[in-house]
């Protein structure tokens, strides 16, 4: 075969190395962006079992939709696009207090 010079073989060598550490990086950052999706997505159970537990000390989903009328929005035209956050004196307004006693 083919001899190198020996500046072929440090040039080689050196460009074998920097596709190596690419490697490592591109495995580094799937590893880290997989752990950030896991992460993400124990939360999201987490909350969703919480949610489940607290429906079913409410009754579960049929004694909460007895609770909650259905909404009938009777606005026309743009008034109906005008829904802007609730006044504190006004129907249907929670708290931060209520809000706070749901997790304490």
């Amino acid at each position: 075969g083919k001899t190198m010079s020996p500046d072929q073989q440090i040039q080689l060598s050196e460009e074998i190395q920097d596709r190596v550490v690419g490697i490592f990086e591109a495995c580094n950052f799937q590893h880290l962006t997989g752990q950030r999706i896991s992460k993400v997505m124990n939360t999201m159970k987490f909350i969703e079992h919480h949610i489940n537990v607290m429906m079913e000390i409410w009754g579960g989903v049929d004694a909460i939709k007895q609770h909650a009328p259905a909404v009938i929005d009777t606005r026309i035209g743009d008034a109906r696009l005008l829904n802007g956050p609730k006044s504190a004196d006004e129907e249907g307004h929670v708290s931060q207090d209520d809000i706070d006693a749901l997790f304490n």
